[in-house]
């Protein structure tokens, strides 16, 4: 992924094209991003994914729904993140993690914040 800012207008169109795309499991029609960001016209949708391409965000193919986003993580890649954040917690707080309600989280917390040496933290 490339470093070059990007404007208001190009945050949203790379959001919504990453929303689309788990949503639906394939990219947005140029349409579909102009219907999606609200546009009168879909040239202006394709301006912005030009942009979105020239600052590399996007690799565009020769047809119109190849569209790969750059650095975008593979569901394997953030199952991977889950499972090593997961091991960390258990570590920490000395407890086997069961999924990851907010009552399994709290109770996580709690323990991990007991009074150390009597004293409050």
């Amino acid at each position: 992924m490339t470093n070059k800012p990007l404007t208001r207008r190009q945050v949203e169109a790379l959001d919504f094209i990453k929303s689309f795309v788990v949503r639906k499991g394939y990219p947005p029609s140029v349409r579909e991003l102009a219907g999606g960001l609200n546009l009168q016209s879909s040239s202006t949708a394709y301006c912005i994914l030009e942009q979105l391409a020239l600052k590399g965000y996007v690799k565009k193919g020769s047809n119109p729904r190849e569209l790969q986003i750059m650095g975008a993580e593979t569901m394997a890649d953030k199952d991977a993140e889950i499972a090593r954040l997961r091991e960390a917690l258990e570590r920490i707080a000395g407890m086997e993690i069961i999924g990851s309600s907010a009552i399994s989280m709290k109770s996580i917390a709690c323990r991990a914040l007991e009074p150390i040496g009597g004293k409050a933290l």
